[in-house]
């Protein structure tokens, strides 16, 4: 009994991080208002601030593509965003190239360029989950 549970220990062990390997890529864009996005140990959170614009929730690594945690994205593209909803449609129609952003940063409105590699990965279908059957 307990070299079965011994066993048994070990394959979770081994198995787990196997698992979170696999299911390490996702993305979830829960309303027009929320999206939380990631890949490869990278993650961003945005979501619609009551008061008009996106806010950056999280994000890792710190300063992912240019942004920061707390940042609020006020235009994007030299368009007005109100909710993560406008800025995926923006960043769909700017395509995949450096995309100018007007953020507010610890009380400042700042230009930052969105890097290329944001607007490929955010519009990048991701796979469908393995299903095991």
């Amino acid at each position: 009994m307990r070299r079965t549970l011994k066993h048994l220990l070990l394959a979770a062990g081994l198995l787990l991080p196997a698992s979170h390997a696999l299911a390490s890529d996702w993305s979830s864009w829960e309303s027009s208002d929320a999206l939380h996005w990631g890949r490869g140990g990278q993650s961003l959170d945005l979501t619609t601030d009551k008061a008009g614009g996106v806010r950056v929730v999280q994000e890792m690594p710190v300063n992912l593509w240019g942004l920061a945690e707390g940042d609020l994205i006020l235009q994007a593209d030299g368009k007005p965003v109100a909710a993560v909803a406008d800025f995926l449609v923006t960043l769909r129609d700017h395509g995949i190239s450096p995309m100018p952003l007007k953020v507010r940063r610890r009380g400042t409105e700042q230009a930052v360029l969105l890097a290329p590699q944001a607007c490929a990965e955010l519009l990048e279908p991701l796979p469908p989950p393995i299903r095991s059957d």
